[in-house]
């Protein structure tokens, strides 16, 4: 499947899908997410049944939302906010956890 087809799906232009392939987009959060075993799998899943099916977009939605549980939960996403917020004590921080 080529980028116009997986942007058409996605409702994203097929530059976008170029940008996110060559890491132009996305690269911080595509290192996040491969440090979990279960976002990598919720995604796979999603990427392969979007090449194979038609999907509803809430559908496609709420596996991303279980993504970025999956990413908080896992306190993945610590790092990032440690670089945006020097002055944070990710220690005390229990913000993604709740």
């Amino acid at each position: 499947m080529g980028p116009g087809e997986v942007a058409a799906k996605m409702g994203v232009t097929p530059a976008a899908v170029t940008q996110y392939l060559k890491g132009v987009r996305g690269s911080n959060s595509v290192r996040i997410v491969n440090r979990s075993r279960r976002a990598r799998r919720i995604l796979l899943e999603l990427a392969h049944e979007l090449a194979t099916e038609e999907m509803d977009m809430v559908i496609v939605l709420r596996k991303l939302c279980e993504v970025c549980s999956c990413v908080r939960s896992e306190r993945l996403i610590c790092g990032m906010c440690q670089n945006s917020l020097p002055t944070l004590d990710s220690r005390k921080c229990d913000i993604c956890t709740k």
